[in-house]
């Protein structure tokens, strides 16, 4: 038996593959198609599988490591490659299952909080220092119309966006239009400020009062 999670080993959706997962699975199997190498290299007779990775830090995920492990056990030379480090052979030794990360602990300021929730998005690739300027410039514009809670949700959905569109954000504006951490929490705040009026009328049991334009003051005054 392997370490596979039921989430590597997930009943695929199409229907074929479906029925032979469940062949597989019924007959005492464990299944998974994620994992699989990169790269599967033949040459005169002889085979290799090769992961690709694009920076000589990126870590083999846990399925990778599962699945090159059993190749490795079974006879399959198993390489890594970066463009840094080069092609690195893998034995069944260097592939074993890696205990996963403590859980980080969530600071307990505002600025913290904010800075641990947007740092953590993928593609935030800019340095720590302007993050920091960001975040005290989100803190200095927005605290003293919204509270702490109302931030700290705002930038829980600016990493919701940006991983369901796997985008990549960025601190300050640029020329060409791209959203920015700043202006998802402008746009965020101006539709609060505009919820306002009509949330504060319904309170009260009645319509908010449209608000009044110069033409209408002008019209009340010749009435």
């Amino acid at each position: 038996m392997t370490e596979l999670n039921p989430n590597q080993k997930r009943r695929p959706k199409n229907v074929a593959e479906g029925k032979l997962f469940d062949l597989m699975t019924g007959a005492g199997w464990e299944v998974t198609k994620r994992g699989w190498p990169d790269f599967f290299c033949i040459r005169d007779g002889q085979v290799c599988v090769v992961e690709c990775k694009p920076y000589e830090n990126s870590a083999l995920k846990a399925t990778q490591r599962i699945v090159m492990r059993a190749l490795a056990a079974h006879g399959i030379p198993c390489f890594r490659y970066d463009p840094s480090s080069g092609m690195n052979r893998l034995l069944v030794e260097d592939l074993e299952p890696v205990a996963p990360p403590p859980s980080p602990e969530i600071p307990e300021t505002l600025e913290g909080k904010l800075k641990f929730i947007l740092g953590r998005m993928p593609g935030l690739t800019e340095k720590v220092k302007d993050l920091d300027k960001t975040v005290a410039t989100l803190v200095t514009v927005y605290l003293d119309d919204f509270s702490e809670e109302w931030m700290i949700e705002q930038a829980k959905s600016e990493r919701r966006w940006v991983f369901a569109r796997q985008g990549k954000p960025v601190l300050t504006t640029k020329k060409d239009g791209n959203k920015t951490i700043l202006n998802w929490f402008r746009m965020r705040a101006d539709d609060a400020r505009k919820e306002r009026p009509k949330l504060a009328g319904q309170e009260r049991g009645r319509k908010a009062k449209p608000e009044t334009g110069l033409d209408d003051c002008l019209t009340e005054e010749r009435a």
